[in-house]
């Protein structure tokens, strides 16, 4: 019984490093300010195009995130899926240090959904396709430096 115990415990800690994803709608630009107080200008921005494999079926949205090294919000996006892959490409970004992380909503309830042991039923990945032990991995382990415009092929798991 205390294996079990211990077990829903680890499993419930799932996610702690990061905080809930929250939906917005619309694409939500929200440009934090930065400790640099260099002026960005367009020709210091570059797009981000993400595809997603491996998806679980063609139903629902992909509710998506752009973080900064800050951890901070930078891009929200939730789009249907339309077919195989997901593919959306995130423009205006300046350049930097980001994290990505995805849920595969197919149910449409704006959250991760887990079975009775803590175990998520909906897909889900990050950036640089780390996968966590017992936990989402660790937010420094989905950075990534944004200095020309790039895809990121990423898989849900």
């Amino acid at each position: 019984m205390k294996i079990i115990s211990t077990l829903l415990f680890c499993l419930n800690l799932m996610y702690v490093d990061a905080p809930p994803l929250q939906v917005n709608r619309a694409i939500n630009r929200t440009k934090s300010p930065s400790k640099n107080t260099k002026k960005v200008t367009r020709q210091d921005t570059y797009s981000i195009t993400v595809i997603i494999e491996k998806l679980a079926s063609k139903k629902g949205v992909i509710i998506l995130q752009l973080k900064n090294e800050e951890n901070q919000v930078v891009v929200s996006v939730s789009e249907k899926i339309t077919g195989e892959q997901f593919k959306t490409t995130l423009t205006d970004i300046p350049a930097g240090t980001y994290g990505i992380r995805f849920l595969h909503d197919e149910n449409e309830n704006q959250k991760m959904d887990f079975n009775l042991f803590g175990i998520p039923k909906e897909r889900y990945g990050f950036s640089n396709n780390v996968v966590g032990f017992m936990k989402a991995p660790s937010f420094e382990k989905t950075l990534f430096s944004l200095s020309k415009d790039i895809t990121k092929k990423l898989i849900a798991r």
